[in-house]
């Protein structure tokens, strides 16, 4: 609410403008870093705020939160209603609120310009980067919440019901894990829930959740290579080409004066210097997308056409390279690289996460084997190359993605070894849990 005290819904000098099927609201929230201090500094929180275009009364109609995944990716941009879930949920008289989670997109995001660099130790940027997992983000919604459903209580008279002060919350991927905190501390704030493919493990320890999911990703690359027999040959050919010449993104690589006399490089990497490199572990997070409906698809499209530039041109193309980078990036979505595996730390008793991914490969030679290059390389030519999934390793910082996320690569090791995370989570008060929820899983989520 502003100094005027107008309510937050009736303020006049909020951006506003309308698109097809309804108007938007550009709301912006000083919420505090730290709710253990809320007097102490304060971060920027934003919210799309989605109505339709017809008759609503804001004091009155339900507010629906979405929770998107990640964690570090912000929430989608609308730019019509009349169709998909948000054009469904305001003709159900739903008001849409999409928040960019903290860190991202508008709300005070984590990049290196940002505040967390400035910071004088590492310990100081660990400390501040604690509050960006699912127990803040779950703070600034019940403190928006609040502001937003002020005033509500009182339209209650006698027997007649006023209008919810609750958030109905749908909550994708890791937006359900947030949802999961909601109903653990703040189940008074919620009226229902809806999450779809986000369903956390409750357990203590992040390389025991690996080890699970690496036996979910090692299944879907067999099913990869079972539709797509044929690329166990082409992803060979990348992998050996890229393991003999270093090969530059074209995003984000820093020029240099030309190195004439450097062999085996790519025609590409003259004048660069080390930075957004395609490495074959880059190459092989294109299984990130294997569980999506469309990813094995997606991922083939991209190998044939890196096969054909080799065979045509003996080198990658522009095209191809460009389409690789825009597939996914964590240049652009640091938070998600630096605090993926946190999300796993359910409070003291889970210790640090000490890189848990990578732990959780060494426990298993066999495994660990499939999804190293060189020694597949070295083996038989019907042997094939495996591709990781939602998994993050120490290597990512080190100048392999180049200047944004190298920055971090102190910051990322640090915070793999904190070991003081609040819990995210509270079994006692789930097993107690009245709040209508309903969920999905993907069946092949990797």
């Amino acid at each position: 609410m502003d100094s005027n005290n107008v309510h937050e819904l009736d303020r006049t000098d909020i951006e506003s403008y309308n698109i097809p099927g309804g108007k938007v609201f550009n709301r912006y929230f000083q919420c505090p870093l730290d709710y253990k201090n809320p007097a102490g500094k304060t971060i920027q929180v934003y919210v799309r705020h989605l109505i339709s275009s017809e008759s609503v009364d804001m004091h009155r109609a339900p507010f629906l939160l979405y929770l998107q995944g990640g964690p570090g990716f912000q929430s989608p941009s609308h730019t019509s209603l009349s169709g998909g879930w948000v054009g469904i949920m305001l003709a159900q008289g739903y008001q849409v609120l999409l928040l960019d989670q903290r860190g991202t997109g508008l709300s005070s995001a984590i990049n290196s310009s940002s505040e967390v660099l400035t910071l004088p130790t590492i310990e100081e940027q660990v400390e501040y980067m604690t509050h960006f997992r699912a127990d803040s983000i779950v703070n600034d919604c019940e403190f928006i919440r609040k502001i937003l459903v002020q005033g509500r209580e009182a339209q209650t008279s006698g027997n007649l019901k006023g209008p919810s002060t609750k958030f109905t919350l749908l909550g994708q991927s890791f937006g359900g894990f947030c949802i999961t905190t909601y109903l653990s501390f703040f189940p008074e704030g919620v009226e229902k829930a809806i999450i779809t493919g986000g369903v956390p493990p409750l357990l203590s320890d992040p390389a025991e959740i690996y080890e699970k999911l690496i036996q979910k990703v090692l299944r879907r690359n067999e099913m990869y290579y079972q539709t797509y027999h044929a690329d166990i040959k082409r992803v060979r050919a990348i992998v050996r080409y890229l393991s003999s010449n270093v090969v530059y993104l074209p995003g984000t690589s820093v020029s240099t004066s030309p190195h004439p006399n450097t062999i085996n490089q790519d025609e590409s990497t003259c004048g660069k210097k080390p930075g957004n490199i395609l490495s074959p572990n880059r190459f092989q997070q294109l299984g990130l997308a294997f569980g999506s409906s469309s990813g094995f698809a997606a991922v083939h499209k991209i190998i044939l056409n890196m096969e054909n530039d080799l065979k045509l041109n003996n080198k990658l193309s522009y095209k191809s390279l460009t389409e690789f980078e825009q597939f996914f990036s964590f240049e652009t979505n640091v938070l998600y690289a630096i605090l993926h595996e946190s999300i796993y730390c359910n409070g003291p008793s889970s210790g640090a996460s000490n890189w848990a991914c990578s732990r959780a490969l060494k426990k298993n030679s066999s495994i660990e084997a499939k999804f190293d290059s060189s020694l597949i390389l070295s083996s038989d030519d019907s042997q094939p190359i495996y591709f990781f999934g939602e998994m993050i390793f120490p290597w990512m910082t080190q100048n392999i993605y180049g200047t944004e996320l190298a920055k971090f690569s102190d910051l990322a090791d640090a915070l793999s070894k904190y070991d003081k995370w609040c819990p995210l989570y509270n079994v006692h008060n789930l097993n107690k849990n009245t709040v209508p929820v309903a969920a999905v899983s993907y069946y092949d989520d990797p």
